[in-house]
């Protein structure tokens, strides 16, 4: 969100509401409401749900999460297909989209992973595994900077399509841990004697 999204919607989107020019960070503004929002209304929604349905397990969450944020990189590839067809810029809705589509994801991904690892990890490596967790992310973002190296070399639509198919392929491995080990994740760590 900070890096090659800013600098592409800067350069291809019409960042106009209501005929007043918005600064490109507030890119940043409206998708962090969005977070807060996203979290605090995944939260009631799964609260409804379990109401009246077996709430999905951790797993499920995780692959719907990635699943929405497919979509939002989907939406701004559209976005840039529509944009390149029309010879204009990208409608900001479809930034917007992107952005609300990306947080319901996130508010499906990071809180359940963390709560995943919490209660699946032994007792006593709980810490260590939390702190893993939040080593790949370091390593993410490693990777996200060398696909921002890409921005300039290609089309738009082809750009945002990769980071799709990267979450993707995600969802598509996540599929295949949950029927692979979905069931030693649900048991959780072996207590002790």
């Amino acid at each position: 969100m900070g890096n090659a999204y800013l600098v592409w919607a800067r350069a291809n989107a019409d960042l106009t509401v209501l005929g007043y020019a918005v600064p490109v960070t507030w890119l940043l503004t409206f998708e962090a409401i969005a977070t807060v929002s996203c979290l605090a209304g995944s939260v009631a929604f799964w609260r409804a749900w379990a109401r009246r349905l077996p709430e999905p397990d951790e797993l499920s969450k995780i692959i719907l999460g990635f699943g929405l944020m497919g979509l939002g990189l989907l939406a701004l590839a559209a976005g840039a297909a529509q944009g390149a067809a029309m010879g204009r810029p990208v409608a900001i809705g479809w930034l917007l989209g992107f952005a609300t589509l990306n947080e319901l994801g996130f508010a499906n991904v990071l809180p359940v992973a963390l709560a995943l690892y919490a209660r699946a990890a032994p007792p006593a490596f709980g810490s260590t595994i939390i702190g893993l967790y939040y080593l790949q992310l370091v390593g993410a973002n490693l990777i996200v900077g060398w696909l921002g190296g890409l921005l300039h070399k290609m089309p738009a639509m082809a750009f945002w399509g990769l980071h799709a198919a990267l979450v993707g392929a995600t969802v598509v491995v996540l599929l295949a841990v949950k029927a692979v080990g979905g069931g030693l994740l649900a048991a959780g760590p072996p207590q002790p004697a």
